[in-house]
């Protein structure tokens, strides 16, 4: 039988950054392979071709926590409120995987994974290291780099495993006419393409 996985980030749907675009992207990918996936995310704009659920939680940049909170405040309100849904939901609907890239978001479901049955992979992406990665049995890096200098530490990498984040390099190609347009400075260019 196939593994029940969820994949979770809780600036989905309200907050356009890296992550956010991996984790959708991953999950249609898995979805289209046939893997029985489900997406969660603390907003509702969210347009992907697998099953999505929202998940309750006080967003980082709603006006009100912007108003009177500091960033670092505001976003480790987010995760523990999004930490608890997310925990509440997996109760519900159990499942044998749950991946996660926001450290506190991940800690906080490490700790429940136990008594939820389900196993936790935590995403490396902060490059917090050894220390922070050994509280999980799984973790993933992103480039061969970080699991080696983590064995040269002496740290467990038994469940470790490199992915990177994946990138079209044809549609992300240097421009190698800007960089070399002048010989006192490096020059990226970048163009959005939309298939719409």
């Amino acid at each position: 039988m196939k593994p029940r996985v969820a994949i979770a980030c809780s600036g989905l749907g309200h907050v356009r950054r890296g992550n956010e675009t991996w984790v959708a992207s991953v999950a249609d990918a898995l979805h289209a392979a046939g893997t029985q996936v489900t997406l969660l995310g603390g907003g509702d704009d969210v347009r992907v071709a697998c099953p999505f659920v929202r998940l309750q939680n006080f967003p980082r940049e709603s006006l009100l926590m912007r108003a009177w909170l500091t960033w670092h405040q505001r976003y480790l309100i987010e995760q523990r409120t999004f930490a608890r849904s997310l925990v509440r939901w997996l109760r519900e609907h159990p499942h044998d995987i749950v991946h996660l890239a926001d450290p506190a978001l991940a800690w906080i479901v490490q700790r429940s994974a136990r008594s939820l049955g389900v196993r936790v992979i935590y995403k490396d992406g902060l490059l917090l290291g050894p220390p922070w990665c050994a509280k999980f049995d799984f973790v993933q890096v992103l480039a061969p780099f970080y699991l080696e200098q983590a064995k040269a530490e002496g740290a467990n990498t038994r469940g470790w495993f490199v992915l990177p984040h994946l990138v079209d390099a044809e549609k992300f190609k240097p421009d190698y006419a800007a960089r070399t347009a002048s010989r006192d400075a490096f020059v990226v260019r970048s163009e959005e393409h939309t298939s719409e």
